[in-house]
């Protein structure tokens, strides 16, 4: 017998899913993944937000710290590069 563990939405398919409640299963139903170690995405339905996705210039929360400012931005490059 398999154990079950919990397995939540990822709908964006991005990797990150809605920590907002999960199913039990031996394996992944279609569009979940483990919820254990999971990180909440921000932004469920938009694949390009995530933790850790990295910081744009666009005055969005892209990585979802709850800031829109980076030391640094994916789609700029500092003078001088």
């Amino acid at each position: 017998l398999m154990p079950r563990e919990e397995f939540v939405r990822d709908d964006d398919g991005d990797g990150f899913p809605a920590l907002d409640g999960g199913v039990l299963a031996c394996r992944a139903p279609p569009g979940t993944v483990p919820a254990r170690g999971a990180l909440d995405d921000c932004a469920p339905f938009e694949p390009s937000r995530f933790p850790d996705a990295g910081e744009r210039c666009n005055d969005i929360d892209d990585d979802c710290d709850g800031s829109k400012l980076a030391s640094r931005y994916l789609d700029t490059q500092l003078l001088g590069e």
